[in-house]
């Protein structure tokens, strides 16, 4: 692309060039035709007889478009509109001129023409011409405007702009007049026609390159050049059609007003020839008696409408006989001598001796004729003069009524200035139609004008050409609906081709996608399932085994019941509805049972295939993690129990002591804490080992689960440290007998290693509320009630009481 400075849609490199190429040619003919002008130069400005010169306007006018199409190729986009909004005023103002018959000035402002031909005003360029340049200026300034609408105008105006001047071209090369002359004005000239051409192509260059960046215009610009090409060529038809229908009415016309002066001029010369074989048997035999002259005369009558009477004119002008004499009685006994015209064409008759007519004069007798007077000579004196008088109304009357076409057209005769007949002639004639001629008689030229009217126009016109026209219009509008139409379907085939290239790549890789997931649907370790309407569409064998079933028992059966009770299920089941209704996920690990009933614990996870719509399907994850639950549980219970003796730890003995008080505290009743140490448990380990110590302390252990019950707590503190949480049900004799009940069973006999032994402890007890109130202060003064009982012998409990001071 050549690079268009900025503002300027970039054309193509060839594109670029030729607008370029175009500009500068046009410009340089036009500075040529302006230079030929004033130096005049008229081989340049005419270049054949039969062509019509190129105005002084018109060349101004192309070197202004030249001039706005080079800046606008060189993006200088405000001397375009300036160079366009020119030749729009100069084509406009001469239209005008024509339209509305006005007569501005502007036809002579820069210059006198002085070449005329061709032309029905001096100086004005053609109709055509002028349409020529406002379309180019129009382009111009809509090229400027950088729009798609203005694009599409510009593309018209050069489009028709085009079309015109090879309309034009065409018809000088096939001698077709109304191409290039519209309605008889002036006519287009070659010249002007070859410059416009290609500078509508170079506007149609820049359109192009504004079209292409909108998707409709790129659609229609093709169609609409070739439907442009084809109205062009149809428009060229259809004006070569007329053309040969005017040359027809052209050559009737010429051979019905060589008939017409034939009919007219034919007769009036048989009759002069008359009057001149009466000269010479006057002149024969030295006079012509009365009688026999007169009888001569009345023959001439045979034949009416030519000769309104024929007279003999004594050498003084006088008329002295006159035949006929009924209805001439006014010009007996006049002098001829007395009319100028009469007088003239007498003395040319005496003096030369020969045949004088005079012009058209007003008759004695009455209406419009003319005489033709033939001298009579008796040697070299005067006789007299034989007079004709021929009425001209009811000769060119007589001629028209023998015409063929004599109602078709208009008929106008005149003598100079005054007109002497006149047949429909108030009809404005067209002025390539109109044929003159001359009605000669003797040395008087009588001047005839005939043209056809509009209604023998009509009626000899076929409608051939408008069928031609209306035709090749339809059959352009056809093919570029045709052109439009394909070039539709091959965007949206290559569309298509584009499209179906995306989707055979998108399936392509959605198959490859589904091979991978199936590879990993099929051997994944946790359980996949697809389940709809309560069903399940799809499952891996993961999932059938966790559940201990076959594919065939789970894939298109119902949902298999896998909870172990239907409160539980109902309860899932109602958590998963709400869970999935929200648009979230449901997560929960929850003990389930197999076919066989066993029972596991398992990871679900579910989720609705689309949130909007629940219907539509659900996917579930399940994973058996009961070694997992296994594993935890077995960290829970280590990290709450003694690894020794399986008894509560000191965190679970927290636990369990916060609940006993809380619960206390509620209903209102005493619970009771322990505090149990071993008597003397040092000596065992130091002297029988610590493996024998923790025998001992399992035994212990036994022994005090069975002293209490089961929802008290036996917990091992540490060592040989012990502690018993009494919850509930309690009373100071009961928790005496409890007491005496744990020292009894921990001091009975037993047998570690093959050796008897034997054991005793020291207890110490709190009770609530009485002693404390919380699990942390009860437990403290449990301990320091079994320090009591060790200083008090061991073997023995006591329960809390207060240290007492002794006064120093």
């Amino acid at each position: 692309m050549v690079s268009a400075p900025q503002g300027t849609p970039q054309l193509s490199r060839p594109a670029y060039l030729a607008a370029i190429g175009v500009a500068v040619l046009v410009i340089g003919f036009a500075l040529t035709m302006l230079l030929a002008w004033h130096w005049h130069l008229v081989r340049l400005i005419q270049w054949r007889a039969e062509y019509a010169p190129i105005q002084f306007n018109a060349a101004l006018g192309l070197l202004a478009s030249a001039v706005g199409l080079l800046a606008l190729t060189a993006g200088a986009r405000r001397s375009a509109v300036l160079c366009g909004a020119l030749g729009i005023l100069l084509g406009t103002l001469t239209l005008a001129q024509y339209g509305f018959g006005l007569s501005l000035g502007v036809d002579t402002l820069f210059l006198d023409p002085y070449l005329t031909g061709h032309t029905s005003t001096p100086g004005r360029m053609a109709p055509n011409a002028a349409l020529c340049l406002v379309l180019t200026g129009l382009a111009l300034v809509c090229l400027a405007a950088r729009n798609a609408l203005a694009a599409t105008v510009a593309g018209l105006a050069g489009l028709l702009c085009g079309g015109v001047a090879v309309l034009a071209v065409a018809g000088y090369a096939a001698n077709v007049t109304m191409a290039y002359e519209w309605f008889g004005f002036t006519q287009m000239a070659l010249p002007t026609a070859l410059a416009f051409s290609p500078l509508a192509c170079a506007l149609l260059l820049h359109s192009a390159s504004r079209w292409q960046a909108h998707r409709m215009l790129r659609r229609l610009w093709r169609p609409l050049m070739v439907a442009g090409v084809m109205s062009a060529m149809t428009c060229g038809m259809w004006l070569s059609l007329l053309d040969a229908e005017r040359a027809q009415l052209q050559r009737t016309g010429k051979d019905e007003m060589v008939k017409f002066i034939s009919r007219v001029s034919a007769p009036v010369a048989s009759r002069i020839a008359a009057l001149g074989q009466m000269q010479r048997r006057w002149e024969f035999r030295g006079a012509t008696p009365r009688a026999e002259w007169e009888a001569d005369a009345a023959a001439l009558q045979e034949a009416p409408g030519y000769f309104r009477a024929v007279q003999w004119v004594d050498p003084e002008r006088i008329v002295r006989w006159v035949v006929p004499l009924e209805g001439n009685e006014g010009a007996r006994d006049i002098d001829l001598g007395a009319e100028l015209n009469g007088l003239a064409a007498l003395e040319v008759a005496r003096v030369k001796r020969t045949l004088s007519v005079t012009h058209v004069i007003a008759l004695a007798q009455g209406g419009d004729g003319f005489m033709a007077i033939q001298p009579l000579f008796d040697g070299p004196r005067l006789d007299g003069f034989i007079v004709g008088a021929f009425q001209v109304q009811p000769m060119i009357a007589r001629a028209v009524s023998q015409s063929e076409f004599a109602n078709g057209y208009a008929i106008q005769v005149s003598d100079g200035e005054r007109k002497l007949f006149g047949l429909r002639d108030e009809l404005l004639p067209d002025a390539g139609l109109v044929h003159e001629g001359v009605l000669p008689f003797h040395d008087v030229r009588w001047q005839v004008r005939m043209w056809p009217t509009p209604a023998f126009v009509a009626e000899q016109s076929s409608w051939l050409p408008w069928t031609v026209l209306g035709t090749g219009l339809l059959v352009a509008l056809l093919l570029g609906l045709i052109m439009l139409l394909i070039r539709v379907a091959d965007e949206r085939a290559q569309e298509l081709r584009v499209e179906i290239g995306v989707r055979t790549r998108a399936e392509q890789e959605n198959a490859l996608l589904i091979s991978e997931l199936e590879v990993v649907f099929a051997n994944v370790i946790v359980g996949i399932a697809l389940i709809k309407d309560r069903h399940t569409v799809r499952c891996n064998e993961q999932y059938a085994e966790i559940l201990g079933y076959q594919m065939v028992q789970v894939v298109g059966q119902p949902v298999l019941p896998g909870h172990p009770s239907e409160a539980v299920a109902r309860e899932v089941g109602t958590a998963v509805d709400i869970a999935l209704a929200a648009g979230q996920s449901f997560t929960v690990d929850l003990e389930l049972a197999r076919h066989d009933g066993s029972l596991f614990w398992a990871a679900c996870f579910g989720k609705a295939l689309d949130p909007h719509d629940i219907k539509k399907g659900t996917v579930w994850v399940l994973e058996d993690i009961s070694g997992r639950k296994s594993a935890e549980e077995q960290l829970i219970y280590q990290a709450q129990h003694d690894a020794l003796t399986g008894l509560a730890n000191r965190t679970m003995l927290a636990d369990r002591l916060n609940m006993a008080v809380n619960h206390a505290a509620r209903h209102k009743h005493q619970m009771a804490v322990c505090y149990i140490d071993l008597d003397r448990f040092k000596y065992v380990n130091d002297t029988f080992g610590h493996a024998t110590g923790d025998q001992l302390l399992l035994a212990v252990a036994q022994r005090l689960l069975g002293s209490v019950r089961d929802t008290d707590t036996v917990a091992r503190l540490g060592g040989d440290e012990f502690a018993v949480v009494l919850s509930e049900g309690i009373d100071p004799q009961v928790v005496a007998t409890v007491l005496q009940r744990i020292l009894d069973n921990i001091c009975a006999k037993l047998e570690l290693g093959g050796q008897p032994f034997s054991v005793s402890g020291s207890i110490g007890v709190a009770i609530y509320p009485e002693h404390g109130l919380d699990a942390q202060t009860l437990l403290k003064r449990a301990d320091e009630a079994m320090y009591q009982a060790k200083q008090a012998g061991r073997n023995n409990w006591r329960a809390y009481a207060p240290a007492v001071v002794e006064p120093a």
